[in-house]
Formats: structure tokens, sequence, C-alpha cells
């Protein structure tokens, strides 16, 4: 009898356990979903400002905005570099030069 009610106590605690885990996980996922909500996708905003022909400040804050966010996602000097090289024809074309980067 003492034998069954620990095996299933152990059982019913590796059960909360594993639980635990998996509602930590879902508590994680929730929470980088109510941080992404209502923030706009600045590549998408720069396409749609490019395509719809707004003014070029329109379409130089979008591609700011969205220069930035990658910049902070990965603060290093190679993406830093990567995305120089790919935008700052770009930011030129649009009056404005590319920004010098931010973490020294």
């Amino acid at each position: 009898m003492n034998d069954t009610l620990i095996f299933i106590s152990g059982f019913l605690s590796l059960v909360a356990l594993i639980t635990f885990f998996v509602m930590a996980n879902n508590i994680d996922k929730i929470k980088n979903q109510l941080k992404s909500i209502d923030k706009p996708n600045w590549f998408d905003e720069y396409n749609k400002r490019t395509f719809m022909n707004r003014p070029d400040a329109e379409i130089l804050f979008a591609a700011q905005e969205y220069v930035w966010s990658q910049i902070n996602l990965k603060p290093s000097l190679k993406k830093y570099e990567s995305l120089k090289l790919e935008w700052s024809d770009k930011f030129k074309l649009l009056g404005a030069d590319f920004p010098e980067y931010p973490y020294k």
C-alpha cells in the first residue's frame, strides 16, 4: 500500500513538474506576442510608402525606423556593415546619410 502511494505521489510530482515547464514556455510566448502587438513592420511600411509615391520624408522615416530596429535586434558591427551596404544608397536617394554605428 505504501509503495503504491509513493509511486502515485512521484508520478503526480513528475506530471506537475512537466506541466510547470510547459506553462512557463507558453507564458514566454505570450509575453513575446504581447510585446510585438501594435508595432508596425517598418520594412512593409517602407515598401508601402515607396510604391504609393509618398513624400521622400515619409519614405525616409520608414527606412530609418527599419534600419534602427534591425540594428537593435542584433547590435553587431557585422550586421551594421551589411545594413549600410544595402541601405546607404537608398538613404542618399532620399536625401539623408546612413547613420553612424551607435554602439561604440
